[in-house]
């Protein structure tokens, strides 16, 4: 998998499975149920209507640069988890952009290390 990859890829969706459904840019997380599972695509109901999500990523198909995203439980627990890792030593690096390349535990034991030096060096 990836580094960057937070979506176990081998999961299985179910038809009545509940999701968590992170919306674009927002970050008010709701729960959605997915309504039905196909080979490619995973749907759930939202405003109304079916909309699709890619079963490998739980990305939403669309064209839009800030799209849906439905994750599991422990799939989100791993997404933010590597979120705050990164952006932990973005900050303590000031450098951007490469930290997407990197694996969750490592960037976690970079900031360590950082934060470890900054109260030993005065």
């Amino acid at each position: 998998m990836h580094p960057q990859t937070t979506q176990d890829t081998t999961a299985r969706w179910v038809v009545g499975q509940e999701v968590v459904l992170r919306e674009g840019r927002r970050r008010d997380d709701r729960a959605a149920t997915i309504k039905r599972v196909g080979r490619q695509y995973v749907y759930i109901e939202m405003y109304g209507r079916e909309v699709a999500f890619h079963a490998d990523d739980g990305h939403q198909k669309t064209d839009a640069n800030y799209a849906a995203r439905i994750f599991t439980p422990a799939s989100l627990a791993a997404h933010d988890r590597r979120a705050a890792a990164s952006a932990r030593v973005q900050i303590l690096t000031q450098e951007w952009g490469w930290t997407n390349r990197i694996a969750t535990e490592t960037l976690e034991q970079i900031a360590a290390l950082i934060e470890a030096n900054r109260e030993v060096t005065p």
